[in-house]
C-alpha cells in the first residue's frame, strides 16, 4: 500500500504565499519603524544642548586634590554665598538677580574680586561668565539677561586679600 501526499490545491498555495508575504512585510515594516524612531531620537538629542559633554571635565577631574584643598581652605573662612531675585520698585521694571557674600557673623564681605559662572540646569552647556555690578559691600547684581525660570547653578569665587572663597549654589529662580 502506498501512501501519497495529497497535492496542495492552488488556493492553498496562494494563501501560503500571501501569508509569507504579509509576515515578511510586517517584520521589515517593524524594523523600518524602529529605524525611523531611532533616527528621530538621535537627531533630537544631538541638537539639544542639554545632552552635551560638560566643558573642561577632564581638567576638573584630574585636579581633584588641588580643588579639594582649595575648598577646605575656603570652608575654613566661614563665608556664605546666597543668590536671590529682587523685585523692582516699579511693576514694569525687570527683576534682577543678586549675589551676596556674608562672613560668619552675617556681615557683608567686601570682596575685591568676584567671578561667577552660571547656567540653567536644563542647559548645562550654556555655561557663561556672569557680568556683575557691585551694589554695596558684599552685594553684587547680575547684569546678564536671565529670563528662564527654574533651577540655576552658580559656581564662583570671591577674594579678599589672600583669602579666597569658593562656592557652588543651586537655586530655583522665579524670574
Amino acid at each position: 500500500m502506498s501512501t501519497s501526499i495529497p497535492a496542495q490545491s492552488e488556493e492553498h498555495q496562494s494563501r501560503e504565499a500571501l501569508a509569507q508575504m504579509l509576515w515578511t512585510g510586517g517584520i521589515i515594516g517593524f524594523f523600518l519603524i524602529q529605524a525611523l524612531i531611532w533616527t528621530v531620537a538621535i537627531t533630537l538629542t544631538q541638537n539639544d544642548p542639554s545632552h552635551a559633554v560638560v566643558a573642561d571635565l577632564d581638567e576638573r577631574v584630574s585636579s581633584s586634590d588641588d580643588r579639594r584643598a582649595a575648598k577646605l581652605a575656603s570652608d575654613r573662612l566661614g563665608w556664605n554665598a546666597s543668590v536671590s531675585v529682587v523685585s523692582p520698585d516699579s511693576p514694569t521694571a525687570k527683576r534682577t538677580v543678586q549675589i551676596r557674600i556674608l562672613d560668619q557673623m552675617g556681615q557683608p564681605v567686601p570682596a575685591q574680586n568676584l567671578e561667577v559662572f552660571g547656567f540653567h540646569r536644563a542647559r548645562v552647556t550654556e555655561r557663561k561668565t556672569l557680568t556683575l555690578q557691585s551694589i554695596s559691600p558684599g552685594v553684587w547684581q547680575v547684569n546678564d539677561t536671565m529670563n528662564r525660570a527654574g533651577w540655576w547653578r552658580f559656581e564662583g569665587s570671591a577674594s579678599l586679600g589672600t583669602d579666597r572663597y569658593q562656592f557652588e549654589l543651586t537655586e530655583f529662580l522665579q524670574l
